[in-house]
């Protein structure tokens, strides 16, 4: 019983402490102290918390804008770039002219972009320079070359049967080096051209004489010319 009594006055003792701290802790906070420090609290953190939200939408409108800005300049890079642009065309690279209206050009079936038939009759150069970035198209380069490109294989690729394209031994590219281009249209082929790392074979130069497409080789020789033109061989 002694034993039960003594445990007894020490829990009384430790109540008796606990109230004592805390008088003491009222005595150095009234109400309206807490009040007014809870309340400034709360205020730093909404404050905080709004300066970190509108730091975080501005992060995110820069980050949007870099990429808007990036992506930009690479369709201008890749579709009105890497050359100047012969726009006397009236429609770009692979889309044709309606048969109900001369102005109008059709996209082919396999174009991805977001613009759809439009009449250029009345556009000027600027007019489809803006539109080929904007709509991923390209009019041809300057003086460019005269590819095959509607031809059956790339150059130095090796036909195989009807419609099998091998690629060379030395071909580097990322693509498949075995090809069926037999369903590739014309805008198809050039792009797949340009992503493999491949090129199509140069259509053989020509000129116009008495109204006929006259080719002329790809090797040139020299000699005496006669009063026709004609250069003469040399017999050695």
């Amino acid at each position: 019983m002694e034993e039960l009594n003594a445990i007894n006055d020490e829990l009384i003792n430790n109540e008796k402490e606990d109230e004592d701290d805390d008088d003491e802790e009222s005595e150095g906070f009234d109400g309206s102290d807490f009040n007014d420090l809870a309340h400034e609290s709360l205020e730093q953190a909404e404050e905080q918390a709004t300066i970190d939200l509108e730091n975080s939408e501005i992060e995110n409108i820069l980050d949007k804008e870099i990429y808007r800005i990036i992506q930009e300049r690479l369709k201008k890079l890749w579709y009105i770039g890497k050359c100047r642009r012969d726009y006397s065309n009236l429609c770009p690279l692979g889309w044709k002219i309606s048969e109900y209206d001369t102005g109008l050009c059709i996209p082919p079936e396999t174009y991805e972009g977001q613009c759809r038939s439009i009449d250029f009759s009345n556009s000027k150069d600027v007019d489809k320079e803006l539109f080929a970035w904007k709509c991923e198209v390209q009019w041809p380069c300057i003086n460019s070359p005269k590819l095959k490109i509607m031809g059956k294989c790339p150059f130095r690729w090796t036909l195989v049967g009807n419609s099998l394209c091998i690629a060379p031994n030395d071909y580097v590219g990322k693509c498949s080096p075995a090809m069926d281009f037999s369903n590739y249209d014309y805008e198809h082929r050039a792009r797949w051209a340009n992503d493999c790392n491949a090129e199509w074979s140069s259509l053989p130069k020509s000129f116009i004489k008495n109204g006929q497409e006259i080719k002329t080789s790809t090797y040139g020789f020299g000699g005496p010319v006669e009063e026709n033109g004609h250069v003469l061989k040399i017999v050695h």
